[in-house]
């Protein structure tokens, strides 16, 4: 059964909610012409019993709604929150004129008194609705700067191009940027000398490369068949859908990223991957391979939604490109869908953790906490 295009689900704290297949905003007073035509449904988990579906001329046509297309990551029916009753979210975001934030109807539980939790809000929301403030980054003390990367169909507006002359891989390209601190976008119109374009979907890969002669000669495999088998697992966009590429330092984008990439040291990458489960328990995963290693800290994460975490020295192009002159250093890329969560947990979360001080502190505040909540138990 097709849902209707919005009705009144239940009160939230006093401000009414909707269900709706697009994106509705609404003043916190009430709309008297359209307030007859709205029924009630009932909200259970993931089921949705729907009753008569209200006048949806009038909610449109009411100086106190606005209604658009929602453009997000998951095609299911949403739920309206009013941001005032998510002043966390709101306190660690830049400042924006909307009433209400969007959450896939699959993943909202709702909670005590029929609160949807926040983490689930941060996690799901569009972006269109919320813009991190990158600034938190700087807690980080990172000694390369972040860097944003959007893949694009169409040409990019207010991002210079790559030098025409340019000759060198997608990694240093994007290192490149990253060193010298400033915005740029590649292009297919550019040289590109490593496989970039053929993970991009711009070009094809030529028979000799993909049958996996390469990477035994490069000694990185033992026998053709083991450098095809990867093949399979590479992540590649979809022929002839991108065009161009920008990367820009957090400080310089003028766009919102598709992928945020941060790299630092073994600490820093903690304190990033922490951030992640600090409100969701997400597990830490890293994907990579012998070779072509910008397609997991460009593509993967855009493809997947999934972050991803790298060390340059473990795959074959950039180590031998020696793109960091530090060893050790970790690529954290994480995809858009995982921003805002990340950017809130940075400016909430403790990042230098006390057990992390030395040996000592570790077994002296856990040893405590045990103490402590053996106490309690005796009382629950």
């Amino acid at each position: 059964m097709s849902p209707p295009d919005a009705f009144l689900l239940r009160k939230f704290e006093g401000v009414e909610v909707y269900h709706f297949d697009g994106c509705i905003s609404r003043k916190r007073e009430a709309v008297d012409s359209a307030k007859n035509d709205r029924h009630e449904g009932d909200f259970s988990g993931d089921e949705h019993q729907y009753k008569e579906q209200p006048d949806q001329n009038k909610i449109e046509n009411s100086r106190d709604f606005h209604y658009s297309s929602c453009h997000s990551i998951n095609p299911f029916p949403q739920i309206i929150l009013p941001l005032e009753n998510l002043r966390k979210i709101k306190s660690r975001s830049k400042e924006i004129k909307i009433d209400f934030l969007c959450l896939p109807a699959r993943y909202a539980k709702m909670g005590k008194n029929g609160a949807v939790p926040e983490e689930m809000v941060v996690w799901n929301m569009s972006k269109s609705f919320l813009h991190p403030d990158y600034s938190v980054l700087n807690k980080l003390e990172l000694k390369e700067t972040p860097m944003g990367v959007k893949f694009d169909f169409f040409r990019p507006e207010n991002v210079p191009p790559l030098e025409k002359d340019a000759h060198m891989s997608l990694c240093e390209i994007f290192r490149m940027a990253q060193k010298e601190r400033r915005p740029l976008y590649f292009s297919r119109e550019n040289d590109e000398t490593c496989v970039g374009k053929i993970l991009l979907g711009m070009e094809d890969m030529a028979p000799l490369a993909e049958s996996g002669q390469i990477g035994a000669r490069l000694k990185a495999f033992q026998e053709p068949r083991a450098n095809q088998h990867i093949y399979q697992h590479v992540t590649r966009l979809d022929k002839d859908s991108v065009n161009y590429v920008s990367f820009a330092p957090v400080d310089q984008m003028t766009f919102e990223p598709d992928v945020l990439v941060i790299s630092g040291n073994s600490k820093q990458a903690e304190m990033v991957l922490r951030a992640a489960a600090y409100s969701t328990g997400v597990v830490y995963e890293s994907r990579c391979t012998t070779v072509m290693g910008c397609s997991w800290f460009l593509l993967y994460p855009y493809k997947t939604g999934k972050i991803n975490y790298v060390v340059p020295d473990l795959v074959h192009g950039p180590a031998g490109r020696q793109l960091y002159d530090e060893a050790g250093i970790f690529l954290i890329s994480i995809p858009y869908q995982w921003i805002p969560t990340v950017m809130a947990s940075l400016e909430e979360m403790t990042l230098h953790l006390e057990g992390h001080k030395n040996k000592s502190a570790y077994y002296s505040e856990f040893e405590g906490i045990l103490k402590d909540l053996g106490e309690r138990a005796k009382n629950p």
